[in-house]
């Protein structure tokens, strides 16, 4: 993978090919702005960044970088606020309303803080509330989030366009609600349509501990979906990919629904390594101490030695 910084791209560029700032920036913008751009303080508009990348003779792809991790500066309270929510998902029903109305509160802190877009906020926003307001009025709500910096988004086109992350969240959002509908194919669709947006521009990326979290998330929730789907060889699939993927990144948050998903669609498929997954999930639950994790198996009829870790007498019932 190609580790880009977009400051360090276009100044190194211009200089090999033995331009000034100003020669860089005539017809096109103001000598500051090439300055701040190379100083890594400002991103130009995409129109902009565009007609430089075409001066400097610098494959389009590259504004992918630029566009997919606009908000540098929040990175860290976009991790935080993904994890939590993630976590809540986890939590028995009376905590995950409690849970959500502290992610809520905190997240309008930030937000009248600065610390955090308008669109991210109406991210969580609608993510927090799902269960309380119409699919159709949310739907609605992301799609004009959206539109208000990307007026050319189409449901129908994600691979095909660029996405801020907070653009990328709300799209991700609309696949969550298109579930919740009921409408399992529209579903599909745009979660595949975002894992092929997110391969394509992968070599163009900037890499940071935001993206993976991203794209793990991405990946774990429709795993979860086709789970759901009854389509449990697809399951199957993407969770041993994205279980390398979360071994490999230590991304050790995801690993414990991540067991249990691949565990239960096993079980469905009568694979006797169901076992071995559910093991690994308890291991994992135990250990980090999530009760919530270990209350699951137990309805499950999954149950294991403290000491031994391996399936008592309810094993031969998987």
């Amino acid at each position: 993978m190609i580790v880009i910084k977009i400051s360090d791209l276009v100044k190194n560029r211009r200089k090999e090919l033995g331009m000034t700032q100003e020669q860089l920036c005539e017809g096109i913008c103001e000598p500051v702005t090439i300055s701040r751009l190379e100083n890594g303080k400002q991103i130009p508009s995409q129109k902009h960044l565009q007609e430089i990348f075409e001066r400097l003779n610098i494959p389009n792809e590259y504004l992918a970088a630029c566009f997919l991790d606009d908000s540098y500066r929040h990175m860290s309270e976009k991790e935080e606020i993904l994890k939590e929510i993630y976590h809540c998902f986890m939590l028995p029903k009376k905590q995950q309303i409690k849970k959500l109305e502290d992610i809520k509160s905190d997240t309008d802190k930030r937000y009248k803080n600065g610390n955090i877009s308008e669109q991210f906020y109406c991210f969580i926003d609608i993510f927090v509330n799902l269960n309380n307001s119409s699919i159709e009025d949310n739907m609605k709500k992301c799609i004009f989030e959206i539109q208000k910096t990307n007026p050319c988004f189409d449901i129908s086109k994600i691979s095909e366009l660029l996405f801020t992350n907070d653009e990328f969240y709300l799209t991700l959002l609309l696949g969550v609600l298109f579930y919740m509908k009921s409408d399992n194919e529209q579903c599909e669709a745009v979660f595949l349509d975002l894992m092929n947006y997110m391969k394509k521009r992968k070599n163009y990326e900037i890499i940071n501990e935001n993206n993976k979290i991203r794209d793990i998330f991405v990946h774990v929730l429709y795993m979860r979906v086709l789970k759901h789907m009854k389509k449990y060889i697809d399951a199957v699939v993407i969770g041993e990919n994205i279980l390398c993927r979360c071994l490999d990144e230590f991304q050790y948050f995801f690993l414990g629904i991540v067991y249990e998903t691949l565990a239960d669609c096993k079980k469905e498929m009568n694979d006797s390594t169901a076992y071995e997954y559910y093991r690994k999930a308890w291991a994992y639950y135990f250990s980090t101490n999530n009760q919530c994790g270990l209350e699951r198996l137990e309805i499950k009829n999954i149950k294991l030695s403290q000491d031994d870790m391996f399936f008592n007498k309810q094993k031969s019932k998987i």
